[in-house]
């Protein structure tokens, strides 16, 4: 499969329709993939699944040879424009997309400077947004013990003094709140 679509991405780079078709035909299933998993607004799938065959074509222009596969450049692509793309649709308070002039620009290519790990990067983010997800699964109290403890280094005394409750609540709360984490972590 890989030879076949580094086959197809040489042959659209050098201005080939046809293979530039059969390869938006090809990557079909990693744009609905990536929309599923990336930005699932159904209301709006039409219209992502056009902007990931516009994504998939910009890439031809855009892919630099010395800096991996075509194929990983799409991914990561088409990963950062959803993730990019729900974040913004979340933030429209009245449920409308704006015109496209109005959205703020992505600029991928300064993403893409030699010492930049775009992959890891993208990694990243993914797991801390899943992580933010986790975090909301949990309650007030459960939140307050893990950040105290995790974040600021907190003993579990200390925390116990700040919260007013006992050490061994501190360590049941750490605890439970810990087995939720791994619970919704492990379902990603």
């Amino acid at each position: 499969m890989y030879e076949i679509i580094n086959e197809l991405y040489l042959k659209a780079r050098s201005g080939d329709r046809d293979a530039k078709a059969v390869l938006v035909s090809k990557l079909n299933p990693l744009i609905k993939s990536s929309i599923k998993k990336y930005c699932p607004i159904w209301d709006y799938f039409e219209d992502l699944y056009q902007d990931g065959v516009v994504v998939v074509l910009k890439c031809i222009e855009l892919h630099n040879e010395n800096k991996g596969t075509y194929l990983n450049f799409v991914k990561n692509y088409l990963r950062f424009y959803y993730l990019n793309t729900f974040k913004y649709l979340l933030k429209d308070e009245n449920g409308k997309v704006p015109m496209e002039d109005e959205r703020e620009e992505l600029n991928l290519l300064e993403f893409l400077e030699d010492d930049f790990n775009m992959e890891e990067h993208f990694l990243n983010l993914e797991l801390s947004s899943h992580l933010k997800l986790a975090l909301n699964k949990l309650t007030h109290r459960q939140r307050q013990v893990v950040v105290l403890y995790y974040h600021y280094n907190f003993t579990h005394e200390k925390i116990g003094n700040i919260l007013e409750i006992s050490k061994w609540t501190v360590v049941n709360t750490k605890r439970r709140a810990i087995e939720i984490l791994k619970e919704e972590l492990l379902c990603i």
